[in-house]
């Protein structure tokens, strides 16, 4: 009867803390804005930023200020403005700890509820939930600070997406040939 109740908790744990790992990027405060009109409410001036180019090569420096056609940023102790339509993302260094902080949070309440108080195995009790739930928020706190140990980047300008396919014919001397592009 032990191990029935240990394997139904571990399956009900898991399947209840499921939907909370998975992030959704659906109407999330931290989504990436798509407007530089909208970029000063993501970033603060002194942020480290890697800016994205329509050319795929990647900027980074700090943060200055923005415009509606233009982002400034300092790099290599130089000021560099970036038209908006060379833009395709922006990110800011670090990033959220709410998922660091979730999945510690699911795990401490796994673990909480399996090890709580022997006593409760063969009937609900007060004190296998209250272990759980102490567990669940140390956990948090611990995944949360682990998190906060990896210096993740955080997107927070994309333009709208922009599918372009570009054939450029190549020719040279005897040779004759094409060139494919495709943006996404």
């Amino acid at each position: 009867m032990t191990r029935l109740m240990y394997g139904a908790s571990i399956v009900l744990c898991a399947t209840c803390t499921v939907p909370l790992l998975a992030e959704s990027n659906e109407g999330a405060a931290d989504d990436p804005v798509s407007s530089f009109d909208q970029l000063w409410t993501k970033v603060k001036s002194g942020d480290t930023i890697y800016v994205l180019g329509t050319d795929a090569r990647e900027t980074s420096g700090t943060f200055a200020k923005v415009s509606q056609t233009s982002l400034a940023m300092l790099v290599d102790g130089q000021i560099r403005e970036i038209a908006l339509s060379d833009v395709r993302q922006v990110a800011r260094r670090g990033d959220s700890l709410r998922n660091g902080a979730l999945i510690g949070a699911a795990f401490g309440v796994v673990v909480g509820f399996i090890g709580g108080d022997e006593g409760c195995l063969d009937s609900p009790c007060a004190g296998r939930a209250a272990v759980a739930v102490v567990a669940g928020g140390v956990y948090a706190a611990i995944g949360a600070g682990i998190d906060a140990l990896i210096h993740g980047r955080t997107v927070v300008y994309r333009t709208a997406k922009q599918q372009n396919v570009r054939v450029t014919p190549i020719l040279s001397g005897n040779h004759a040939g094409a060139s494919l592009s495709v943006k996404f």
